[in-house]
């Protein structure tokens, strides 16, 4: 379900639809965390979500939420290459 919501997050995204999106990720990080903790999917949620508030000017959260999201990501030895993605 997580990854259903994580697509339309993307879509709404995708239409600016920024307020739909981070509504969307917030659910399915919910459901991250809760089925799964701190996993790959999570740091793609928290990834997400980051540059969704970043479009809407929420600097401060964004950063927060991208920091954790490399956190996890160099917690699970992502490749560079990952890493350069995030």
């Amino acid at each position: 379900m997580a990854l259903c919501l994580i697509t339309l997050a993307n879509l709404r995204a995708d239409a600016l639809d920024f307020d739909r999106a981070q509504d969307l990720l917030r659910r399915a990080l919910a459901i991250v965390d809760k089925t799964q903790g701190a996993t790959l999917q999570m740091a793609i949620v928290l990834n997400n979500l980051g540059s969704a508030l970043l479009a809407r000017q929420h600097v401060e959260q964004a950063d927060g939420l991208l920091r954790r999201s490399l956190q996890i990501r160099e917690d699970h030895g992502a490749r560079d290459v990952d890493l350069a993605i995030t």
